[in-house]
């Protein structure tokens, strides 16, 4: 007998302690369209925990499923673990919060071959069956979480608006290229990462088409602020590693919390919107100078 074909896809779902928000994401993989070679999907558990193992374990899934787990590393450690075990020439990360379309999957491969190899970069909206606040409508598709009303359908995305949230590519350039896992890296791995894929002349693109949805509530600035903070120590991290960017990730981004902390001693720029940017652009200032690991939620 021929050994069995690998699937199409491996999906990688880096998960830590949200054990509800990974059910329906596996839930929303099993209406997935299906392929002629299927697809794998790796849990990768951040530190041991005991209900998302269940998830995982307690029935049956319409796909091959394999749980990894690791003591407590970070998201980036994670991938790496999903990665070393994936069987699929491709692969596709997906946050533990993100469920796909049912034709996400789909696209991802569809897309691959045509315009691949490449590393495609997937649509994030909110999730529309979740409560969805004016914050969270300001903070994507543009604010300072997500930015795609910035990109264009499949043309080159610049590195430092790439998101592993959702996002696919082969799982040599994902081999050769493993995520950073400094502690200061506990946001914004991604970014470092594909600053490194870019340097490799590696293309880098958006795929609009390919639609996942994000669970995870913002009612206001103060649940983002540690966040903010820990975007702010990574840049510092990011900075130390390749000083050829220090002005784009650490510098710029210090000047313009500095000229919004400016602007706001103008009455005329006292709205709601300003005030949740300077929000943001502080916290993410104090978190580049302090020094420590903020910890986001």
């Amino acid at each position: 007998m021929s050994a069995p074909r690998p699937p199409a896809i491996s999906v990688i779902i880096a998960t830590q302690g949200r054990a509800s928000k990974l059910r329906r994401t596996l839930e929303a993989l099993g209406d997935s369209v299906p392929f002629k070679r299927g697809f794998e999907v790796l849990v990768a558990l951040d530190g041991e925990h005991p209900p998302s193992r269940a998830v995982v374990e307690a029935r049956r899934w319409p796909f091959a499923i394999r749980l990894l787990s690791q003591p407590r590393s970070g998201a980036g450690a994670a991938r790496n673990l999903g990665i070393a075990h994936a069987e699929a020439s491709l692969i596709l990360f997906l946050n533990d919060d993100t469920r796909p379309a049912s034709d996400c999957l789909a696209m991802h491969v569809e897309a691959q071959a045509r315009l691949g190899p490449a590393i495609l970069m997937g649509h994030v909206n909110w999730d529309p069956e979740s409560p969805i606040s004016d914050y969270m409508r300001w903070l994507a598709p543009g604010g300072h979480q997500f930015h795609f009303d910035t990109l264009e359908a499949e043309a080159t995305v610049p590195w430092h608006g790439c998101w592993s949230a959702h996002l696919s590519l082969p799982r040599s350039w994902a081999e050769d290229q493993l995520f950073d896992i400094s502690p200061e890296l506990s946001v914004g791995e991604d970014s470092e990462w594909a600053f490194r894929q870019a340097w490799h002349g590696r293309a880098i693109r958006y795929l609009p088409q390919a639609v996942a949805f994000h669970n995870h509530y913002y009612g206001s600035p103060d649940g983002f602020r540690p966040r903010a903070r820990a975007a702010g120590s990574a840049a510092r991290r990011i900075a130390d590693l390749h000083p050829q960017i220090a002005w784009l990730v650490l510098t710029r981004p210090r000047l313009a919390a500095l000229a919004r902390c400016v602007s706001m001693l103008s009455p005329s720029h006292w709205r709601r919107t300003a005030a949740w940017d300077l929000d943001y652009r502080w916290n993410f200032l104090l978190g580049s100078i302090l020094s420590g690991r903020p910890k986001p939620e």
